[in-house]
């Protein structure tokens, strides 16, 4: 009796398939579903994405022509391979970011500056602690009269 836990290939063939050379397609990066319908997601936005902690891969697109006088620009971009469901749970995800209305803080007043994301923050003396416990943050303040 075969065994009904391998996965055989559909080339007609009742050899076991190997990731090598597998001919169901490709696996998404997310999910990691096999098939043959899968999408690029491009980011470019001049920030290294890997500090994320998802596998983007970095591809360089040069674009022919003249484009705001630079012959040839090379443009870098961030990609990640994804099937549909994949692709659309991403934009749903940028859609809710796109209509979340903005919150901007006040400012703690402490003087801790971190670089979160590329953005710099203020952050209070309780969340320095809980992240960076037993070391001491450096403090940025206005001179008096600057």
């Amino acid at each position: 009796m075969a065994d009904m836990t391998k996965s055989f290939c559909t080339q007609n063939t009742d050899r076991e398939c190997r990731e090598e050379d597998c001919c169901l397609g490709e696996i998404c990066q997310k999910c990691k579903s096999r098939g043959e319908d899968r999408r690029t997601l491009w980011m470019a936005c001049f920030y290294d994405m890997k500090e994320l902690g998802i596998p983007f891969e970095k591809e360089t697109v040069i674009e022919g022509g003249v484009h705001d006088g630079h012959p040839n620009a090379k443009h870098s971009f961030f990609t990640l391979r994804v099937c549909k469901e994949c692709r659309s749970d991403w934009m749903s995800a940028i859609q809710k970011w796109w209509m979340t209305p903005i919150h901007i803080s006040a400012s703690p007043g402490t003087g801790i500056f971190i670089r979160e994301f590329g953005k710099t923050t203020e952050i209070s003396e309780e969340q320095w602690k809980e992240r960076y416990p037993n070391i001491e943050p450096v403090r940025f303040k206005d001179e008096p009269g600057e």
